[in-house]
């Protein structure tokens, strides 16, 4: 897609947890990703170890950690920003869900309470009225809907796609099965997840059809044959789903394994934003001429929701956040590069 760029706005490369300026800062596998209502954070996991969340400056590029003063950190793998400055993270090995306040992120040393989940680190598939009677196994990629009232949980280990209410008690029911899911996020009226098998799923999102017998089956997008071509919804192929977000107008932004891909509502197709599956490595450029490492992991996070002006993507492998962005003149809009002065 013309006039579509990368470049990196922080990391070193080297796999540490760094402080620092841009590319003077470093990561450790970084995955969930989400910018603040106000545009002016972004908020990175390190995955793979015993790490608190980082904190990227965007006008500065400037990196710290937050949340120094929770303890039980493992393998945060999701990550969601709320309409009142704070997060939530999902913590694969624990099985646990975190929310930390705005006031939490500001203070050095804050911490971040758990919500839903055993705080004995205790595993399985009950639900409850009350989030800390919850259990899970493995969450991953996490996501709000648009109006901040329920986190969606793909529930990894157990197959279930859970729905967890914002508000105290964090009651947690379960929605829907799917084998394999990584990644779930809603408009108002449908499901989107991706699995590991090639699909995009999705199912109408019905308040009358909860539990485990509600299973997600119908297809999207995906041709079910490993591939990296675009083309219509159900013939595009995709190489290895890892990850999706979603803007106001139900597009979907896909991590497919070396390529940032859009699934768009709009025209009912498939298109490679930049990046090129299965062919990785490291390079900044123009759209397919860039390179990701993103196997295994890495989300695309939208600048806003009603306008993702940018791409902000953790490219796993790279241990590096990269952007995704219009050359200047232009301004991406919906997937698309338009012009800014109107011709």
């Amino acid at each position: 897609m013309p006039y579509i760029y990368v470049h990196t706005l922080a990391g070193s490369g080297s796999q540490s947890t760094v402080d620092g300026i841009g590319t003077s800062a470093s990561f450790y596998v970084p995955t969930g990703v989400c910018v603040d209502y106000t545009g002016t954070y972004l908020y990175v996991n390190d995955c793979c170890g015993s790490y608190p969340p980082r904190r990227i400056v965007l006008s500065s590029g400037e990196v710290s950690s937050i949340l120094s003063g929770t303890s039980s950190w493992s393998y945060n793998w999701g990550l969601a920003c709320d309409g009142s400055g704070g997060i939530f993270i999902s913590s694969f090995y624990y099985n646990l869900i975190y929310y930390a306040s705005l006031s939490s992120i500001q203070t050095s040393g804050g911490s971040a309470s758990i919500v839903a989940g055993s705080a004995s680190y205790s595993y399985g598939s009950t639900d409850s009225s009350t989030g800390t009677s919850a259990l899970f196994l493995n969450p991953l990629y996490i996501s709000l809907d648009s109006s901040n009232s329920y986190l969606y949980i793909p529930d990894t280990g157990n197959g279930h796609v859970r729905k967890m209410s914002t508000s105290s008690a964090y009651a947690v029911t379960t929605i829907a099965a799917l084998s394999g899911v990584w990644s779930v996020v809603v408009d108002s009226s449908h499901i989107y997840a991706v699995t590991q098998e090639g699909y995009v799923i999705y199912r109408e999102l019905l308040s009358s059809c909860t539990g485990s017998s509600f299973s997600m089956s119908t297809v999207y997008a995906g041709s079910g044959s490993q591939g990296y071509s675009d083309g219509p919804l159900t013939s595009a192929s995709f190489y290895y789903l890892y990850s999706l977000s979603i803007d106001s107008q139900s597009n979907l932004y896909v991590i497919d394994y070396a390529a940032v891909r859009l699934v768009n509502k709009n025209t009912s197709s498939v298109s490679t934003l930049a990046g090129l599956a299965p062919t990785s490595g490291y390079v900044d450029g123009q759209g397919s001429s860039a390179r990701f490492n993103s196997q295994y992991g890495g989300y695309v996070g939208l600048s806003s929701r009603s306008d993702p002006s940018t791409l902000f993507v953790s490219d796993y492998n790279n241990n590096r956040i990269r952007n995704i962005s219009c050359i200047s003149g232009f301004k991406l809009f919906f997937g698309s590069c338009v012009s800014t002065s109107g011709k």
